[in-house]
């Protein structure tokens, strides 16, 4: 394409008419829309994160929540549908708010809710919260009920885990305490079962059954020499029917008996009187004294005396055998049990050790959970009395005195950037797709001949006719039919504001 300038300033000029058109079009819906859109006033409150007021190293809240984390749970909590919808009918964000959908509403207050922190290196987090309304007021008051609910929050939620960590640990303390008490009662109950077998008192048994056994050992022989000292007594007293040498004073009864009393003396000051050897002595000693009796009567010393220390002496070693006998049956039966508890010593020590060792087990764990519950309580304390994180009010929102949106300037700006552009895209998209001649240079581009002359087109009173027609209906349909369609969009259907954010929300401008 030649670019021949004169020709292209009669092309201009020949079709400024529907640029123009065109122009004024952008601009007047940029003017429309700077002038249709309302409004919109948006206030920022400005919130503090501060620090815990107590050192961690003297006491720490049991809430471990970083920032970030915690600010994203209070902002989902604020916008929740129901908080939402309780803000806008509490301050009655929007005019026709009872014919509206909740849905729509929801949609609205979160387009219009800025929740916004800033978290730098080595400083404070700063929240900003800010609500956008076409009233001033109701853009203070929301954005203030904001801060209010946020605060609420942020406290509700603190004091909430303090107190569950709280209650948690006292009911895992109840619950440890009454494991412990149940397996004391069990281990209590155990010894008391086996208390003949624990193995602490093992030791003491492996003693007891060693002395018992030299006890045995020993009994076991003195009844052996009873038993020969019996039939050597018996032997001689059948050869020589005398038992041992009588003293010319006395009978062998009266020595006998003198010699049983100073026994009798030295026993009662080391045994019982319920003693089975007291017994026997006291036994003998009224025999004798009666033997000792019937001789000072008949004076028959001689002839009974060696037949009554024979059966003395017979009665004697009968006594002291029964007395071995009975000995060596009670440690029999002590031996048998001793034996059976150190046998069954080594099971009850493993069972006993299964035991205890849950029962330290239960115990480390009781007391782990008492100070986590000291340390869960001061925790408590803390975000009750509010001296850990917390989240201050710096700044509440004020009533705005000039709107923040729209920029009505860049509106209009832009409805006449737009119409320039297309008037010009128009033009250029035109002359694209002309392939007509109309100039002699495009004829000798075209043909390769040179004409000799050109002839201008001629106009006629019908071409000036359909030209003027076309004009016409271009003009109808902008100013009368476009405008039309509008307002019957407007009125009838949606308004073209909420038109416009529909389009846009399905756009993804917003």
């Amino acid at each position: 394409m030649n670019l021949d300038f004169t020709f292209y300033r009669m092309l201009l000029i020949r079709r400024l008419p529907i640029m123009l058109l065109i122009l004024i079009i952008g601009s007047a819906a940029g003017l429309a829309t700077a002038i249709k859109l309302p409004a919109i006033y948006e206030t920022e409150a400005r919130l503090l994160v501060e620090s815990p007021r107590i050192p961690d190293e003297l006491a720490a809240s049991t809430v471990r929540i970083n920032t970030g984390e915690q600010l994203e749970i209070l902002r989902e909590r604020l916008l929740t549908r129901e908080t939402l919808i309780d803000l806008a009918n509490e301050f009655d964000v929007f005019e026709n708010l009872r014919s509206m959908a909740p849905d729509v509403v929801v949609d609205k207050m979160r387009g219009a809710t800025r929740i916004a922190s800033r978290d730098r290196r080595n400083s404070a987090t700063i929240v900003s919260i800010s609500f956008a309304s076409e009233d001033p007021e109701i853009s203070a008051r929301v954005a203030n009920g904001y801060v209010t609910l946020l605060l609420d929050e942020n406290v509700r939620m603190r004091t909430g885990l303090a107190e569950n960590t709280l209650d948690f640990f006292e009911l895992e303390v109840e619950r440890l305490s009454n494991e412990l008490s149940d397996q004391s009662a069990k281990i209590l109950a155990f010894k008391t079962e086996n208390s003949e077998a624990l193995p602490d008192g093992q030791d003491f048994r492996l003693n007891r059954q060693s002395i018992l056994l030299e006890r045995q050992r020993r009994l076991e022989g003195e009844l052996e020499s009873i038993r020969d000292q019996r039939a050597r007594v018996t032997e001689i007293y059948q050869s020589t029917g005398r038992v041992r040498g009588l003293d010319e004073n006395n009978s062998p009864a009266m020595r006998q008996l003198r010699q049983l009393e100073r026994e009798l003396v030295t026993a009662r000051a080391t045994f019982s009187e319920n003693n089975p050897k007291l017994k026997v002595i006291e036994t003998r000693i009224e025999l004798l004294r009666q033997q000792v009796d019937a001789e000072l009567e008949d004076g028959s010393v001689e002839q009974t005396a060696e037949q009554t220390m024979f059966n003395l002496t017979i009665a004697e070693f009968e006594a002291r055998t029964q007395t071995i006998n009975e000995e060596l049956v009670r440690i029999n039966a002590e031996l048998d049990t001793l034996a059976v508890a150190i046998q069954r010593t080594p099971q009850v020590a493993i069972e006993l050790d299964f035991l205890e060792r849950d029962y330290d087990n239960i115990r480390d764990q009781y007391n782990s959970a008492v100070d986590r519950l000291a340390a869960a309580s001061t925790g408590e304390r803390i975000e009750v009395t509010a001296q850990g994180q917390r989240i201050t009010l710096i700044e509440e929102a004020t009533v705005p005195r000039s709107p923040t949106s729209p920029n009505r300037p860049v509106i209009v700006s832009a409805g006449v950037s737009v119409g320039l552009g297309a008037a010009i895209a128009l033009f250029v998209f035109l002359e694209l797709i002309n392939s007509t001649v109309r100039r002699p240079a495009e004829l000798t581009s075209a043909l390769g001949i040179a004409p000799l002359a050109t002839i201008p087109f001629i106009d006629t009173r019908e071409s000036r006719r359909r030209r003027l027609v076309k004009r016409l209906t271009l003009f109808l349909i902008v100013f009368v039919a476009l405008p039309a369609l509008m307002w019957a969009v407007h009125s009838f259907y949606m308004p073209l504001d909420d038109a416009l954010d529909v389009i846009f929300a399905q756009l993804g401008l917003i």
